[in-house]
């Protein structure tokens, strides 16, 4: 659910992020190398909480057959942090010690923008995609910070720091009648556009959420770093609690996102 790898060398700050992520490569318990982009929690809006909200949606939307990169637990050692040239680089990594958070290297995909062409797949997968931020309340796929990459054929979901934020204001459970309204009036979703008026069925997405065991939930808890679980674990267990509410509540939730995009 979430691989732990071993920070291992230090490949530069990306030019794009607003957590200004950094490409590093780690290596696996079997030898495999992976190039990963490491995140960090000082550097998020909500800081640890941020973290545990990036690796716990990243494992359900996985689960859910959503397009993410593959998540990892990166491990980082007071010797990884000493090769590093870069002094706030290097910062970044002693302050995530003993352990962060980091997804694989995507390649040959590009940032979704308003000129990109929908087919009926890319249709289907957007609708997805909203259905699937406004059930954890991520308010931050917009049109300016799309946090969303394509090759035409697939999409793929990234940054989810801000779900289960549930602060956004008159946030209701979304399986509530009228609790998605303010998704129609307020900061405008990356695809609401696109998709509103299409009737989508979710189909998919909806057969995908019911199969979501109360066993899954806690099992993305257990997959957290031990040393998460030691500091965060009420955060963490908020938040599988929450799927669990969320995937019981499936077919009045998709109704509800049915509606807003009728």
């Amino acid at each position: 659910m979430l691989p732990v790898l071993r920070a291992t060398r230090y490949d530069g700050r990306l030019k794009v992020g607003k957590t200004r992520p950094i490409l590093i490569s780690a290596t696996a318990e079997d030898g495999s190398e992976h190039d990963v982009v490491v995140k960090f929690a000082h550097r998020m809006e909500r800081g640890w909480p941020g973290i545990l909200a990036e690796a716990m949606a990243a494992m359900l939307a996985r689960d859910l057959g959503m397009g993410v990169p593959t998540p990892f637990a990166i491990r980082i050692s007071e010797a990884f942090v000493s090769s590093i040239v870069e002094p706030e680089a290097a910062e970044d990594f002693m302050k995530a010690m003993p352990v962060t958070f980091g997804t694989e290297l995507l390649v040959g995909m590009n940032a979704i923008s308003t000129d990109t062409p929908f087919s009926d797949a890319l249709i289907a997968q957007a609708g997805d995609a909203f259905a699937f931020d406004v059930a954890l309340d991520n308010t931050d796929r917009r049109l300016e910070n799309p946090n969303c990459l394509c090759d035409g054929k697939r999409m793929v979901l990234l940054d989810h720091e801000l779900t289960f934020f549930f602060g956004t204001l008159f946030w209701q459970e979304p399986w509530n009648v009228g609790a998605l309204e303010t998704w129609k009036a307020g900061v405008p979703h990356l695809f609401y556009s696109r998709i509103r008026g299409k009737n989508l069925s979710f189909t998919r997405l909806s057969t995908a959420l019911g199969g979501v065991t109360p066993q899954q939930c806690d099992a993305y808890v257990a997959a957290l770093p031990d040393e998460w679980r030691a500091d965060f674990y009420e955060e963490a267990q908020e938040m599988a609690d929450y799927i669990k509410a969320l995937v019981a509540n499936a077919p009045a939730v998709i109704t509800e996102v049915r509606r807003v995009l009728a």
